[in-house]
């Protein structure tokens, strides 16, 4: 199923995380829902009646493979990098252990520390798949998400494989498969009454709290239950505003970006790198440029992308 109303909210969605990245003035707000607004879309299409093994085959080459080969690549230009630059070498077993052990920022401290994301979300995709195949009611598998977020995020878990990431994630998965599936073709979404009463609830909290800081990669919760509460109304938001206002996805260029957000993912590590090294350099504190910059690169990569991948040797860059 392709919907181009979720190509444009995937746009919208990488960018803020590049913007994000860059380090700017709205840094703390765009945290406290960009990633959130990602695992609440991967719940969209997730479907319970393929097979386990079917599931698996998918999500493993579109997101773990993508995952291996980036993140070794993001280590190999670590490895030249540093002599280069006269920095001290990194240790090569260590960055495969955090690749394939750790999966997590705490240990990946290359450009591919973006890349936690990846198996976050395979993990977060087959529990929730596995949950609506066998468990199947709503109401239990909410409370299976809460429990494991509590256990997350409360006892401060430091285990392998991202598996404390995937389980505090796996909430946002879950409330946009139930957002996709159930919600936005109930007869209160199309009441005007939903966007005022969604909007009312966002602005309060900025009214009469601070924000809700919130980094998933570093597991830094602010306020827990104050947290998912925002992110996620944040995310219904943003999400029903991009799947009503048609126009919004009638712009080929933003179906393109749309389309296209795993390689923007993936690149924008680097090119927001190099647009602040540039920046810095020349015009200190003017992240603004630093974003224009990057995206102009990215731009620049996903054209030369879409050229090569018509060869058979570069069947990866069709996976991204």
């Amino acid at each position: 199923m392709h919907i181009k109303a979720v190509d444009s909210l995937k746009c919208f969605a990488i960018l803020a995380v590049v913007l994000g990245h860059i380090g700017t003035p709205f840094t703390n707000f765009i945290f406290s829902w960009h990633m959130p607004l990602f695992f609440f879309i991967a719940g969209f299409f997730i479907k319970s009646d393929e097979s386990v093994k079917t599931h698996l085959i998918k999500s493993s080459k579109r997101l773990l493979i993508p995952y291996i080969v980036f993140a070794v690549l993001a280590l190999l230009v670590v490895m030249i990098k540093n002599p280069v630059l006269h920095r001290p070498q990194a240790s090569l077993l260590e960055g495969i252990v955090a690749i394939v052990y750790w999966m997590n920022t705490d240990h990946i401290t290359t450009y591919g520390n973006v890349l936690w994301f990846l198996p976050t979300l395979f993990l977060c995709r087959l529990a929730l798949f596995l949950l609506l195949k066998y468990v199947r009611n709503l109401w239990v598998i909410l409370l299976i998400c809460v429990a494991l977020a509590w256990l997350s995020i409360g006892l401060n878990l430091n285990l392998p494989f991202a598996l404390p990431e995937a389980m505090a994630a796996l909430i946002w998965v879950y409330v946009g498969y139930i957002y996709f599936n159930y919600i936005r073709h109930a007869a209160l979404y199309e009441n005007k009454l939903y966007f005022g009463l969604a909007a009312l609830l966002l602005v309060l909290p900025l009214v009469y709290f601070k924000m809700p800081l919130l980094n998933i990669a570093e597991m830094d919760f602010s306020n827990p239950l104050y947290n998912y509460v925002y992110s996620v109304i944040m995310a219904f938001l943003i999400s029903s505003v991009f799947m009503k206002v048609e126009w919004l996805s009638r712009s080929n260029l933003v179906n393109w970006v749309g389309i296209n957000t795993m390689s923007i993912f993936i690149f924008h590590t680097y090119t927001n790198n190099l647009a602040s090294a540039f920046v810095a350099r020349f015009i200190p504190s003017a992240w603004y440029i630093s974003f224009i910059l990057s995206l102009a690169m990215l731009a620049v990569l996903l054209v030369i992308k879409q050229k090569m991948q018509q060869y058979r040797w570069a069947a990866m860059l069709r996976i991204i």
